[in-house]
């Protein structure tokens, strides 16, 4: 069974050799096969040529970031000693603790400062009240007329 049904097959596939056999001409075929070839071989060419191009731009490329790269970190690394240096406190400036002791020194001294600018300002409205006082009994004083009519008994 198997064998008959290869026999058709065979058979089928013979009647389509015969049937394309004059159109086909090994010369041409020779020849169109030599065209695909090169064609083929002028693709891959082209691409391989692309590939490379590619791969030099990409190496240029990282050539060039891996520069930059550089750059910025040895300009990060001058920045941050800068910044350390600049954070440094200098020999001139007093130690923290010498800070802290001044810090109080200071604000005592404020403190105490506020304090006597208080009493003083006290004291300076007690002697305006004063001075008011005695601006109006000078005022009195000056309203007092003082003649001869009033004396009684010849007293004053």
């Amino acid at each position: 069974m198997l064998c008959d049904a290869r026999r058709g097959d065979l058979l089928t596939d013979s009647k389509i050799i015969q049937d394309v056999g004059p159109t086909l001409l090994p010369d041409e075929e020779i020849s169109d096969l030599a065209a695909a070839e090169g064609a083929v071989n002028e693709k891959v060419m082209e691409r391989n040529a692309m590939v490379d191009k590619l791969g030099d731009e990409l190496r240029r490329g990282y050539c060039q970031r891996t520069s930059t790269l550089a750059w910025l970190m040895a300009e990060l690394t001058r920045q941050l000693n800068a910044a350390a240096t600049a954070s440094a406190r200098p020999s001139t400036h007093p130690t923290p603790g010498e800070h802290d002791a001044q810090v109080r020194t200071l604000e005592s001294q404020q403190f105490s400062l506020g304090k006597s600018l208080n009493e003083e300002q006290a004291s300076m409205t007690k002697k305006e009240a004063e001075l008011a006082k005695v601006r109006v009994d000078r005022e009195e004083i000056g309203q007092v007329e003082i003649g001869e009519d009033e004396w009684v008994n010849g007293k004053a």
